[in-house]
């Protein structure tokens, strides 16, 4: 079976959430990053936007053959496109600032820099900043995987996620249960 799930820790997801903290040097990178980015990049001050994380997940996954033919999927591009302008239409009470951290920075850059203003793109930071910065966003686009599942989760907001995955009709499909693995209000897309 696939062992991840969000039922297994529903009655201490509080307790969780406060006991899970990222090391001091760690927290204050991701949180000297988003301030330093967000200033560079847009003229909004703290509390003047909605941080949204976006995790794009492809090295390995486009690379690893055994990984495809299991039943991961490559996330395309038009999926960001849908879900970045689900959110622009749900929050819309404030500018959206888009954080992209990604295995893949340079098809990041080519494949989604243009679809809205305030993008920023995390470059040069450790794994464990990539995922403080998507834990601070109040709301987190995962692509696939572990890492922006635990992303999404630990920002406590809304998530969209890729309903084509795991890839159907596939080992990993079979295996699976998405009821046990995206929480209820996580939105697939």
């Amino acid at each position: 079976g696939y062992f991840q799930s969000w039922k297994y820790f529903t009655d201490i997801q509080s307790h969780l959430r406060g006991s899970l903290n990222f090391k001091p040097h760690v927290e204050a990178t991701a949180s000297e990053f988003i301030r330093g980015e967000v200033t560079k990049h847009t003229n909004l001050d703290d509390g003047q936007y909605i941080l949204i994380g976006i995790h794009v997940r492809r090295g390995d996954a486009i690379k690893n053959v055994k990984l495809l033919k299991y039943g991961y999927a490559i996330v395309p591009s038009s999926y960001y496109e849908h879900a970045v302008e689900h959110l622009a239409r749900r929050f819309n009470e404030l500018p959206l600032v888009f954080i992209v951290c990604s295995d893949d920075v340079e098809w990041s850059k080519k494949n989604l820099h243009h679809l809205r203003q305030n993008f920023i793109f995390s470059e040069g930071n450790s794994d464990a900043v990539d995922l403080a910065i998507l834990a601070k966003c109040k709301h987190v686009i995962m692509s696939m995987g572990t890492f922006g599942w635990w992303g999404a989760w630990l920002s406590g907001g809304d998530a969209v996620y890729y309903k084509n995955w795991p890839r159907k009709g596939s080992q990993l499909e079979k295996s699976f249960d998405k009821g046990d693995y995206f929480l209820r209000h996580w939105i697939a897309i």
